[in-house]
């Protein structure tokens, strides 16, 4: 395809009526559209007519799905009149009408959009199934009324469909025949239709040959050329259902659009999972490939696992073997055994999101169990729910009505508000619950089984020391009270020493920190400041490259690598000074590589969430993730002419400066080296010199792009970039302040 064809926009409009059971079938296969590989300028907007259990089924889905807009109709006013109402809102000029039952083949969008350039109509064919999609047959070839490809100024010029309950497609079909436009039919079958009891063409009421059909196809008329085919067409009141926000928020309007700019559910709905181990080497693969199956991963990178081994070297080698099969697992290594609560507090000072599970190493989870539970999130701040045992010895499964006390959901604020767990050997999760239960923290349940319990001899319900019925259980239970309302339930928690393990780990360092600076020693300091501060549990080394500062520093107070050259290179020779840090760190031993300007202030959570965010991106050809937006490039191509395209948490932007998180591999890929910037740029009357740097972030996306590596940046800047005289820049910063 063409680049221009490759990214015109569309939106696809689908009406939905008793679909729960195929909603998510007709949306995977968009989301799966090959013409939106790279792609994010489409939309897709859903009109449910009045139907509750298909609005729930789309609040459990619909975190999987890029640019869903969900539409609640206020009453059941039938598919065509919702169609009228989503066309009204659609902001794309080319359209897609599509049924919530049916199934998109990979191509369908790629194969339209080849022809929509040049026609204003188009249909296509279809393959018929009715339980299995892999048995759809191909019948006599018949171009789909239902289904089809329009232009706007096609829709707007027809007015819309009429507010029947069938066929109304085929109306307007017949109605524009004569109308002034292009129509095509492509001969190839482009989408699955679903054959069920349900459907429009099957119902009782409105089934082909039916009497009622019958009836309305006998008004439909072909307008001769020269009548106006443009109708009143009915729309529906509904409500817009913005199920990405934290709190489940609906807008009224009375037929036209109210458009909430929110963010997205990668952004609110992230979650973090966290595991403590402890001689589960037989069981922790299952638990982690449950944990990676669950359905509210497909097409969502949105989340981690944070695993913390308690000192078990038999769990940690089994780790080892089987970290690469997960997409974004972190895990420690605590530096003796401490138990699985002071484990817990450990990992809870990690977490990257607002949403936390706990879960057990020898327990795995069913594929629905964090859909179910992150739709009830919405209402409650800690969630229970059922479970069922499986006995490992007898192997067999035993169906429980019991809501869990160690494998639970809570929000973040809830556990800062109660501290963590109390550093015992047993029974902290009952005594927590016991604490906070009567406080302002809303509790909810989910009753039915969203895991299995493994019970095994070493489980901690069964160990002689600590088991259910154990003497020293009985003693610490006895110690649990219920804390009155408007008691402080907060306790000092305890925490314990830990290490990073990371896969192949034979690193030297977790982060090589490269900061290249020129007198700015109030900076410089501030920032190695908050390195020292925010590391924790990274081992960093950081390097200074000072390129000729006038006076001395005084960075002894640093545990750094300090390099200052002798004379000032400035930006014409800027180059020179980054060639020398990458062949610097040709030797340096590190998992990642940042590199950080000298004016930069970080965030707390810089190290943690930068590492999240660089290993979310599941891109074989990534090379790098910048850390800090500038608010005047958001929406805008660089150096590459490459428009960005917004993938949740970053976008890619095929362009980067010297604020980074990448691997060796960028090195590598560079030959570790910047090309020379030729001296005649800065001699080029036809630039304006003062928005010119030093040409080095521009050598190395250019070379970057022409290489096929991917380059991305973060959405949410990592970095503030502090009010000060610019030295590549010093007359434009003062008119034009960066910003991020």
């Amino acid at each position: 395809m063409e680049e221009k064809t490759k990214y015109r926009p569309i939106s696809i409009i689908i009406t939905a009526y008793k679909a729960s059971a195929f909603i998510e079938d007709c949306l995977d296969s968009i989301e799966a559209q090959t013409y939106f590989e790279n792609n994010d300028k489409y939309e897709i907007l859903l009109g449910i007519d009045a139907c509750p259990e298909t609005l729930q089924k789309v609040k459990i889905i619909g975190h999987k799905y890029r640019n869903l807009r969900v539409f609640m109709m206020e009453k059941n006013i039938g598919t065509y009149v919702t169609s009228n109402t989503l066309l009204d809102i659609a902001q794309y000029p080319n359209i897609i009408r599509f049924d919530s039952d049916d199934i998109m083949l990979p191509e369908m969008v790629e194969e339209i959009l080849q022809h929509s350039e040049e026609y204003d109509l188009i249909q296509y064919g279809f393959k018929t199934f009715t339980t299995r999609k892999e048995d759809a047959k191909e019948t006599h070839y018949w171009p789909a009324c239902g289904s089809v490809f329009c232009k706007k100024s096609f829709i707007d010029a027809a007015g819309g469909y009429r507010d029947w309950k069938c066929s109304a497609d085929l109306e307007l079909l017949k109605r524009t025949q004569n109308y002034p436009h292009k129509r095509y039919k492509i001969e190839k079958r482009l989408f699955l239709l679903r054959s069920h009891p349900n459907s429009l063409g099957n119902s009782e009421y409105t089934k082909l040959r039916g009497h009622y059909r019958k009836g309305v196809e006998s008004k439909i008329r072909i307008l001769p050329a020269n009548q106006d085919p443009k109708i009143e067409k009915r729309i529906s009141d509904y409500k817009e259902i913005d199920f990405n926000l934290r709190d489940l928020k609906e807008t009224f309007s009375t037929g036209t659009a109210q458009i909430i700019k929110r963010e997205s559910l990668r952004s609110n709905f992230g979650i973090s999972i966290i595991i403590t181990a402890w001689k589960t080497a037989n069981y922790i693969e299952q638990c982690l490939d449950s944990i990676e199956s669950q359905s509210y991963f497909t097409n969502n990178n949105n989340y981690e696992i944070l695993l913390g081994i308690d000192g078990c070297q038999e769990t940690l080698a089994k780790v080892k073997e089987i970290l690469e099969k997960y997409r974004n697992l972190r895990v420690f290594m605590m530096e003796e055994n401490v138990g699985t609560y002071v484990t817990t507090n450990t990992l809870l000072d990690l977490v990257s999101y607002d949403n936390i599970i706990r879960f057990d190493s020898d327990d795995y989870m069913l594929p629905c169990m964090i859909s179910e539970v992150m739709a009830a999130s919405e209402e409650y701040d800690f969630i229970r729910f059922h479970f069922d045992d499986f006995d490992e010895v007898r192997k067999e499964m035993r169906p429980r009505a019991f809501l869990a006390m160690g494998a639970v959901y809570y929000k973040k604020w809830v556990i800062e508000k109660a501290g963590g767990y109390k550093d015992w050997k047993c029974n902290a999760d009952l005594e927590l619950l016991k604490r906070i239960s009567n406080s302002d923290i809303r509790f909810g349940e989910i009753k039915r089984p969203l895991f299995v319990r493994r019970i095994h001899p070493n489980s901690l319900s069964e160990r002689e020391e600590t088991g259910i019925r154990s003497f020293f259980r009985k003693n610490l239970t006895n110690r649990i009270r219920i804390y009155d309302k408007g008691e402080e339930i907060k306790i000092e928690k305890v925490v314990g020493k830990f290490h990073n393990i990371f896969p192949n780990e034979n690193f030297d360092y977790d982060i090589c920190i490269i900061i290249t600076t020129f007198n700015r020693e109030v900076m410089l300091k501030k920032l190695l400041d908050d390195i020292q501060s925010y590391k924790d549990p990274y081992r960093v080394l950081t390097i200074i490259f000072d390129d000729g500062s006038s006076n001395y520093l005084d960075l002894s107070n640093y545990n750094i690598k300090y390099i200052k050259y002798l004379n000032n290179n400035g930006k014409k020779y800027y180059w020179k000074i980054i060639t020398d840090t990458m062949e610097y760190c040709k030797n340096i031993s590190s998992k990642y590589f940042i590199y950080l300007p000298d004016d930069i202030s970080l965030a707390k959570n810089f190290f943690n969430k930068s590492i999240q965010i660089y290993n979310s991106i599941q891109d074989p050809n990534k090379i790098c993730l910048s850390l800090l937006m500038p608010t005047q490039q958001i929406g805008k191509p660089n150096w590459t002419n490459f428009y960005p395209i917004d993938l949740g948490e970053y976008y890619q932007t095929q362009w980067c400066d010297l604020c980074f998180i990448s691997e060796k591999k960028i090195f590598e890929v560079l030959n570790y080296k910047i090309d020379p910037i030729p001296l005649s740029r800065w001699k080029n009357k036809n630039i304006n010199r003062e928005y010119l740097g030093s040409g080095v972030g521009q050598n190395l996306s250019i070379r970057l792009n022409k290489r096929g590596y991917k380059m991305y940046h973060i959405k949410k800047s990592l970095a503030l970039h502090l009010d000060h005289p610019s030295v590549m820049n010093p007359n434009i910063r003062v008119k034009e302040k960066l910003t991020t």
